[in-house]
């Protein structure tokens, strides 16, 4: 039998027993469980966490064991399904044509078909979120300039900023950190040597939380010995900033050597 037939069944059941419905992530964790799929898999098509994955998991493996009589997991809900032979001997069948329908059948008809029409909405804005992720990341990776989005690091008792973490990072400004993407994502900013260097640019940063305002400025930093000038930008991003950085050395030299 194929996934969705059974599927349509639990949906059934669960509804007729327990009055409850399925959600779209239980459908989603219950189609991963059937094709072996793991949670991580889950975590990241659904752009949520996997402990988060987990947890609704298990009160799914909880109530499923409830109404088939037995105990279901990850690992063998497809095995209690077919040892079953659930589909066929479901007794909840959905009503054919012939019987008079009633309002409870009315009400599952119309349950059924929204929960149809969220799957193909749900279908929909994965899709349209992958193709806006990967046009960000295009963008992003081809810029001339650094970006990064970094979110705030709290005191859990005062609630203080104490440092910023890379939440992402172009090529560009992993090279302005002397790092690469894979390992500037996660690490702290006040871990890199121009912050250790520069304490007020990180105290600016921290305004720009807590006023919400811009903060436009440009940076002289001398490395082994060369002249070295950036401009950098910061604007709120949730409880965060984004970060551009750009390297503007070349034309401070030229007005340099266009100063009298």
């Amino acid at each position: 039998m194929f996934f969705e037939k059974y599927l349509e069944v639990l949906e059934t059941t669960l509804f007729s027993i327990k009055s409850q419905k399925l959600t779209v992530l239980e459908r989603e964790i219950l189609k991963a469980a059937w094709d072996n799929y793991s949670y991580k898999q889950v975590a990241d098509n659904s752009y949520l966490t996997v402990g988060h994955i987990k947890d609704v998991a298990s009160k799914l493996w909880k109530k499923l064991s409830e109404i088939l009589g037995e105990k279901v997991t990850k690992a063998n809900l497809r095995l209690v399904l077919e040892k079953k032979n659930f589909v066929a001997s479901n007794t909840y069948p959905l009503p054919d044509n012939s019987e008079i329908i009633s309002t409870e059948d009315v009400a599952f008809k119309d349950y059924i078909s929204q929960l149809q029409q969220e799957n193909h909405q749900l279908k929909q804005s994965k899709e349209i979120l992958y193709q806006s992720n990967t046009f960000l990341e295009s963008i992003l990776n081809t810029s001339f300039h650094g970006i990064a989005a970094i979110q705030a690091v709290r005191d859990r008792i005062t609630g203080e900023i104490t440092n910023f973490r890379f939440l992402m990072a172009n090529p560009v400004i992993a090279k302005f950190f002397y790092s690469n993407q894979e390992d500037l994502i996660g690490d702290y900013l006040l871990n890199t040597k121009i912050f250790l260097d520069n304490p007020g640019l990180f105290d600016s940063l921290v305004e720009v939380v807590e006023t919400r305002k811009p903060f436009n400025q440009e940076l002289y930093y001398e490395i082994n010995g060369n002249q070295n000038w950036y401009q950098i930008i910061a604007v709120i991003l949730g409880d965060g900033i984004t970060l551009t950085i750009r390297d503007i050395t070349q034309t401070k030299l030229l007005e340099l050597e266009l100063t009298p």
